[in-house]
């Protein structure tokens, strides 16, 4: 699953095993009915052993699972997401960043997707002081952030 997902309307797609970092399952290439339908990299076997580790904070699945249930419990507060928010994208200053934006009422969310394996900095052109509602940082502008490999950002204020 993708935090870009969680960042749409509606309901997020989370396939079995992403709660717990299952990776792909490349074996449905090996079947004739299978071979040529790429939904089915999704649906291999759910491994349990991961699934045990989940409440382990000190693994990668414990990790993983805490990360997504935050996520969800952030998205669930947060009215921008609500499914009446506006929703439109925006130029992010770098070919590798999705920006997303959000606005619900006075409130605007503005989501930013590095696609990339590299350090980037990217943004939207905003007044203001945002705050990253993931780890609490306050942002004095947005113009010009930087993100980490394959990170995102969900920027918050009070318009």
């Amino acid at each position: 699953m993708c935090s870009s997902d969680l960042s749409q309307s509606g309901i997020p797609v989370i396939y079995s095993g992403d709660e717990v970092g299952q990776l792909n399952d490349w074996s449905y290439k090996e079947d004739p009915e299978k071979r040529d339908d790429s939904r089915y990299i999704h649906r291999g076997n759910f491994q349990w052993d991961l699934a045990e580790l989940r409440g382990d904070p000190e693994t990668r699945q414990g990790k993983q699972f805490q990360g997504l249930r935050r996520l969800e419990k952030i998205r669930a507060e947060e009215p921008c997401f609500d499914t009446r928010a506006d929703v439109w994208t925006e130029e992010s200053g770098c070919r590798h960043v999705l920006a997303l934006c959000r606005r619900m009422g006075g409130r605007e969310l503005v989501c930013l997707f590095n696609f990339s394996k590299h350090f980037v900095t990217a943004g939207v052109e905003r007044e203001g002081v945002y705050t990253d509602l993931v780890y609490g940082t306050r942002h004095e502008q947005i113009r010009r952030v930087e993100l980490y490999p394959y990170s995102f950002m969900w920027l918050a204020r009070d318009v």
